[in-house]
This record gives structure tokens, sequence and C-alpha cells, in this order.
């Protein structure tokens, strides 16, 4: 999650919180707020998580570039992924390990458990991407751009099997079974149910209008 310029997570646990900091990360114990440890990078890390059953934390790197996976406990960087283009946003997926980046227009998307292979890239918005949420399983994609469409991808054909028109949503993310994926921007939702088919339904939806 992010707030202003500060990025911060729960560990899977929930028994400590990393936020980014200027020139790195903190690690706090939720139970007392105790700094658990400070980590200096020399630069600040946008979008850290906890990866790996809390093993590594995952980020954004500098140049924006690069995503670096570092070992929680030896704080050293063990995988380092570099993109063709600058990263805003990117989603991993543990239990597949799945990594998705994107970026102006365009997604990045690498093979599962093959952080090695070349992505396959996709020009997926007219403008910048804002927000991506992957479906738990790795199978779907929403992703939502400043071109103010949300769509939504096949990760298994990397095909576009859905576009929202004149949406500007601020969050997104799914449920932890895949059924339902929800979206806030101003106090209002969206929510979308998926079937195990891959059919898409609108339960909810913002005051705005939708077109599929």
């Amino acid at each position: 999650e992010g707030l202003g310029s500060v990025y911060f997570q729960f560990s899977a646990d929930n028994s400590k919180l990393v936020v980014s900091e200027k020139s790195g990360f903190a690690v706090y114990a939720t139970t007392d707020g105790a700094l658990i440890k400070r980590v200096e990078l020399g630069f600040e890390p946008q979008h850290i998580r906890f990866a790996n059953q809390d093993k590594e934390l995952v980020y954004i790197a500098e140049p924006q570039d690069k995503i670096q996976f570092l070992s929680y406990d030896d704080e050293q960087v063990t995988r380092e992924v570099e993109s063709s283009f600058d990263v805003v946003v990117y989603e991993w997926n543990d239990q597949y390990q799945q990594l998705v980046v994107a970026g102006e227009r365009l997604l990045a998307i690498w093979p599962r458990g093959d952080l090695m292979a070349e992505p396959h890239e996709i020009v997926a918005h007219a403008s910048s991407i804002r927000i991506l949420a992957l479906r738990p399983q790795a199978d779907l994609l929403i992703t939502f751009g400043w071109d103010r469409t949300t769509r939504v991808f096949d990760m298994s054909t990397h095909e576009q099997v859905m576009q929202i028109t004149k949406t500007f949503p601020s969050f997104a993310k799914f449920s932890d079974d895949g059924r339902l994926a929800f979206s806030s921007r101003n106090g209002e939702c969206g929510i979308w149910k998926f079937s195990n088919f891959g059919a898409v339904t609108m339960l909810r939806k913002p005051p705005i209008e939708f077109a599929q």
C-alpha cells in the first residue's frame, strides 16, 4: 500500500510491518510498534512488500527499471529483474512465482517461476498504468490506466478479455479466494464476480458509466 510517498505492507503472519524510507526501509513489530530493524539501501524502495513466506522483501529499485528481491535475514539482494522500461507498479504472486510489471502503457509478464526468461510485453493502455491486481490463482490480471479504462487480461494467453470505460479507481484488490475483485474511488466501490469459466459479472458499480 502507499500513503503519499511512503509505502508499507504487513507480513504474511501479520507480525511485522515494513515501511519505506528516503534511503531504505524500516520493519516494526505490530504488537507494540517497536523497531525491529532499519536497512539502508541508498534510495527509497517503491511498493515494498514481503515475499516468499516473509523470507524476502521485493520492491522497485533505482533506477526504476529494476525489481529487486532482498533476503530479510542477511539483507542481501538475492535476485534482480530488469525491465525494458521504467516500472510504475508491479504484482508478485508467491505461490506461482509470477511477476508482472507495468509502466508507460506497457505490461511485462514473466513466465511462472522463471525470472531469468525474457518477459512477454503488451501495449495495454493508451497512457500510463496506475494499478495492477493479479488474481491469487495468477490466471487473471486487472489493470487501471490514466486513460480512464479498466482492462482484464487472461494470463495464459496474454489476451485482453474485458474492457471497462470511464473508470478511475484509486485502489484495487482481489478477494483471497479470487472470486471477487474490488475497486474504489472517492468512497464509491465497484465489485466484479469471476466464475470458474472466466465470465466476469459486475455486481456493484460506482456512479459512472461502464461498458463491456
